[in-house]
């Protein structure tokens, strides 16, 4: 395993509801910090574990910079309590001012934001290549076989989720784009 992983903090108190764990959180990985929720019943689940990961990680608390956060530890409780459903949520911190540029997949100069070079293929190869292997090789570690991996993002994270769930099928089985940035480029 990397070297480069690095556990920071364990347990914050904005990042956890009743039943939920901020188990892992690593800062540096590969240049992105990560945060990673696990469901109630992660210790005793076995064979496949969903994984969903997240762009804009560090809006998955209750606040982030710009107003109400996503509260996956909430969403998660009760996906589970109401619903059943586990799965481990990765959120994938932006790189904040780059953070249009690395979900961009387009060149786009006219809409108030310039992208003269999109970096969605160099973010992608990030997550294939570093942070999947690292999330895989954990849950084997716990007993768990990696499932099914889905993206999920909003805005350009949105965009992001959706391009990449196209482009690289055979990895992802879905994404849920809410409000994606249509809009970024003419080939959007």
């Amino acid at each position: 395993m990397p070297t480069f992983y690095k556990i920071i903090a364990v347990n914050e108190p904005d990042l956890v509801c009743d039943n939920i764990e901020v188990e892992l959180r690593y800062e540096n990985v590969a240049g992105r910090d990560l945060v990673i929720y696990l469901p109630p019943n992660y210790w005793q689940a076995k064979g496949e574990m969903p994984v969903i990961y997240m762009f804009d990680g560090q809006n998955l608390g209750e606040t982030f910079a710009y107003g109400t956060g996503w509260n996956m530890p909430k969403v998660m409780q009760d996906l589970y309590q109401q619903e059943g459903l586990s799965f481990v949520a990765v959120g994938i911190f932006n790189g904040e001012q780059d953070r249009c540029t690395e979900y961009s997949p387009y060149v786009d100069l006219g809409h108030g934001i310039d992208i003269p070079e999109p970096g969605a293929e160099q973010h992608s190869s990030l997550i294939i290549e570093e942070i999947i292997p690292f999330i895989d090789d954990n849950l084997r570690e716990n007993g768990l076989e990696p499932g099914p991996r889905f993206l999920m993002g909003s805005s350009m994270g949105g965009l992001m989720s959706f391009w990449m769930a196209m482009k690289y099928s055979e990895i992802f089985q879905g994404a849920a784009a809410m409000s994606p940035s249509f809009w970024i480029g003419e080939q959007a």
